[in-house]
């Protein structure tokens, strides 16, 4: 699925729709259903770490409740057609069910056969690598993570709160501690929409991202550079990170 000026692409979740150009990943991308970009996204990198055939529609194949997969907070819209096709359940960090990637679950651990992580992982608290550990603690072997983060060209890393220890928001500022006993107030910190804790702990780069993968045991990464955000400065690249 490749995003081109003047291309019409049918939407992957509703199939009667067509994707637009828009300026935001969280802009409506189907103009008939509303889906946004990224959960159009996340759709083709599942079916693309499960096997299907490139191009597949997701309402073409069959219902397949041998298939466990986890989504972390995923889109309703997306979360509602992966559990239709897959036995897959959604979760979240402030309501039920509850999966905390830095604490999984006893019976979590080596059930899920996918589990889709977007644009979660920059609003993680640090350690930064602990929710990738938790990811691969909750996949079996040779399962798959279809994972997010925001970027920009030409990026570096940067964590905004390093050894951090302790946190708390009042009128707009976030007022932190490091494990050195250090105090800081930021000012300006960056928050994103969504449920719960949306402060942005970091920027990504995407060399730190495949380097951290690999370090927490993932040995196998599958960037899909079709699926790039081409309408605005920023680049969303999805992975399929395989746990061998």
């Amino acid at each position: 699925m490749r995003i081109s000026s003047g291309q019409e692409i049918r939407c992957l979740l509703c199939t009667e729709g067509f994707c637009s150009e828009i300026s935001n990943t969280e802009d409506n991308y189907c103009e008939s259903c509303g889906a946004t970009w990224r959960a159009c996204a996340v759709i083709r990198g599942v079916l693309a770490g499960l096997g299907y055939p490139e191009g597949i529609d997701i309402n073409e194949i069959s219902t397949d409740l041998s298939r466990t997969g986890l989504g972390i907070g995923d889109d309703w819209k997306l979360a509602r057609m992966l559990s239709q096709k897959f036995a897959y359940t959604n979760s979240f960090l402030q309501r039920f069910p509850i999966v905390d990637l830095l604490d999984p679950p006893n019976s979590c651990i080596e059930y899920f056969e996918f589990i889709t992580c977007s644009d979660v992982l920059e609003h993680t608290a640090p350690p930064r690598k602990k929710p990738i550990a938790g990811l691969f603690q909750m996949l079996k072997p040779g399962g798959f993570a279809v994972i997010s983060v925001p970027t920009k060209k030409d990026v570096v890393f940067h964590e905004y709160y390093p050894d951090l220890v302790g946190w708390c928001v009042v009128d707009g500022a976030v007022h932190w501690n490091d494990l050195h006993g250090n105090s800081f107030v930021d000012e300006n910190p960056e928050f994103h929409g969504g449920e719960g804790s949306t402060l942005v702990f970091r920027q990504w780069s995407l060399n730190q991202l495949d380097e951290d993968l690999k370090n927490e045991g993932f040995s196998h990464l599958q960037f899909l550079p079709n699926l790039n955000f081409k309408y605005s400065k920023d680049d969303i690249e999805l992975v399929i990170a395989r746990k061998e």
